[in-house]
């Protein structure tokens, strides 16, 4: 972060800040900020080796405010999972998952809707549905237009993704702020969007069997659909990007704030 520093102030390291000879270097320093969009973000960095920044904020990313105005469709049975076609998803494990559901005899259509990442991957999972005895409910759908992936939110029931790692996952608050309860892995920014309990349900990454109970729950529990519902609702207003510019807005004053107290010192600058 000091390189960083005298980089800014134009000044070769070592290098001293100074202001009535006092040397207030570290404090500068300590007002130095790194934002994030969760916590998990934030630890990671850490364990990194970014412990010497002070300031780490976590603001989230938020979502088209579009998804407001959509409603799911509660009476729907179908099962959205929105994610890049790629391993990370997880969309392997929802498929079979889907299996398992079917088997217990609660019908449901899963629909599963990406952009296109990893051909090998799309071939796996094309596979793993021709060889479903309930394929005639499955769909696995590319490169979707923005109006028909809208569409798709307002149809469906419930979002389920089986992601084996995320940061935020943008999509959980997509769907939540259209009322649609979530079930997800309970892995890296995840919890931080979805509130287990609350507005979804979270489960262990590759645990199948228990996703398939949380569906199941989701599924045929109306009210704790509609309780789940509600909160999601609520949970997601903290996503919209009005309230997420203006915690952004006083960060920046705050940086702004710090540069004019640098640009003051900058001729105090001292070399060692």
């Amino acid at each position: 972060m000091r390189e960083e520093i005298a980089k800014f102030i134009k000044v070769d390291e070592p290098y001293e800040l100074q202001i009535f000879g006092e040397n207030i270097t570290d404090e500068v320093e300590n007002q130095v900020k790194e934002l994030v969009d969760t916590a998990y973000v934030e630890d990671k960095l850490r364990s990194y080796g970014l412990r010497h920044v002070p300031n780490m904020y976590v603001i989230p990313q938020g979502i088209d405010d579009t998804f407001y105005t959509i409603n799911c469709n509660y009476h729907s049975h179908i099962l959205l999972s929105v994610g890049a076609i790629s391993p990370r998803k997880g969309h392997a494990y929802t498929i079979e998952m889907f299996n398992l559901l079917r088997a217990r005899g609660i019908y449901a259509q899963l629909r599963i809707i990406g952009s296109l990442a990893d051909q090998a991957y799309y071939n796996l999972l094309q596979q793993k549905i021709t060889d479903s005895p309930y394929k005639a409910d499955i769909t696995l759908e590319i490169n979707l237009p923005r109006e028909d992936l809208l569409k798709a939110y307002a149809d469906a029931q419930l979002f389920v993704l089986h992601s084996r790692e995320e940061s935020q996952g943008i999509v959980f608050a997509e769907a939540m702020a259209t009322g649609m309860p979530v079930v997800a892995t309970k892995i890296g920014g995840i919890p931080y969007v979805v509130a287990d309990q609350k507005s979804g349900l979270l489960c262990p990454y590759g645990d199948v069997e228990t996703m398939t109970d949380m569906v199941a729950q989701l599924l045929v529990d109306n009210a704790r659909w509609q309780q789940y519902s509600d909160s999601a609702r609520l949970i997601a207003k903290g996503f919209n990007w009005v309230n997420i510019a203006e915690r952004i807005v006083l960060l920046y004053n705050e940086l702004h704030q710090l540069l004019r107290h640098l640009s003051i010192l900058m001729p105090c600058v001292n070399r060692q």
